[in-house]
């Protein structure tokens, strides 16, 4: 049977830590933990806990090396790279995945469950987390690290697997994530130094301004989509567009939402906030009829898609009250449909920001 490593990289997490080790306990053979200069407290958690072998190092500012000091000290054949604030959902599903042969490299599901105020409750993305332990294949990034391309040139083969790994190190603004998004800003800073021309820093960059600075995150996004389309995978095209539409709503710039989330459900028809962005601007500009279109998918994945589904139901009941009052040609009657999605007239609205 072949066997499994998972590779950390870790500094003072133990509150967040055990989440993730007894995630992996039934399944992996080792643990290998880099660790850059945890508490006394951490590290005498991960001393005790079975299966670990802590490594320290030195921090410099660069993921992919601490990524791949992990690799050079992992025994397994293959190798599972996780964080201190993620979780593998549902272990038994990985067993499957070890005994395939003509795989390398697998693609998976991380799960992002959002801050508290976001549109979205959670939001999934793919990368390549299970792979063959194989010495010539390196991450490379400072920060956003990946190790697919490494993969493929290497003539290795990328296969999508089903297993979900939840990460909610953003779920709650603090004072600890706030530095944390302060310490990514300032590493893609000096990634862009090295290679300012790639997309997927920009779309990163985007992602972390949208909440403290939307004006930097629109010319964030929209550089990440003007650069080389090769290098942005398809998930990242299709959430750049969706949220630079939610961006350019906020600003009343209908013509450029609905264009930009049109974008993204043409890579991907099950973007939710591309279809809010669509049904929020029909809504505004009274085109009952278009709306709905989209209000009714909605409708159908707003207790599991949306932080306040209410507001999605509500919009929906409020264009199909305008319709029928269409069809039997009277005049509108009640709130608009901007005072409903902006939570005026007693309604709880979309938050400002993502």
């Amino acid at each position: 049977m072949a066997r499994l490593s998972v590779c950390m990289v870790v500094r003072n997490e133990v509150r967040r830590l055990p989440r993730a080790l007894h995630s992996v306990a039934s399944v992996a053979d080792e643990v290998v933990v880099v660790d850059t200069g945890s508490s006394e407290e951490t590290r005498r958690l991960l001393d005790r806990w079975p299966k670990v072998r802590r490594v320290d190092a030195r921090w410099r500012d660069d993921f992919s090396q601490l990524r791949n000091l992990a690799m050079d000290m992992a025994r397994g054949d293959w190798i599972l790279t996780l964080d201190a604030d993620e979780w593998v959902e549902h272990p038994q599903d990985l067993a499957a995945l070890l005994e395939q042969d003509r795989v390398d490299g697998w693609m998976l599901t991380l799960r992002n469950y959002l801050p508290v105020g976001d549109v979205l409750r959670t939001e999934e993305t793919g990368a390549v987390r299970l792979f063959r332990r194989n010495p010539a294949w390196r991450y490379v990034g400072r920060v956003r690290e990946q190790i697919r391309d490494a993969i493929t040139e290497g003539g290795g083969t990328i296969g999508h697997g089903r297993l979900v790994i939840g990460h909610d190190g953003f779920a709650h603004y603090c004072g600890k994530v706030c530095r944390s998004i302060g310490e990514d800003l300032r590493l893609l800073a000096l990634a862009m130094t090295e290679d300012p021309d790639n997309p997927v820093l920009w779309y990163h960059r985007g992602r972390l301004n949208m909440v403290a600075q939307p004006m930097r995150a629109r010319r964030d996004f929209r550089r990440a989509l003007s650069g080389d389309a090769g290098r942005l995978a398809s998930h990242l095209k299709a959430s750049a567009w969706e949220r630079l539409g939610w961006l350019e709503l906020q600003r009343g710039n209908h013509e450029q939402a609905t264009h930009s989330a049109e974008r993204a459900l043409c890579i991907d028809r099950g973007r939710a906030l591309a279809r809010l962005v669509l049904a929020q601007a029909y809504l505004d500009d009274g085109l009952w009829a278009k709306a709905l279109i989209h209000l009714r998918w909605l409708e159908h994945h707003a207790l599991t898609r949306f932080s306040h589904p209410n507001h999605v139901l509500t919009m929906s009941g409020f264009c199909r009250g305008q319709l029928q009052i269409r069809v039997g040609n009277r005049p509108p009657v009640g709130p608009s449909a901007r005072a409903l999605g902006r939570g005026e007239q007693g309604g709880r609205g979309v938050p400002d920001e993502v």
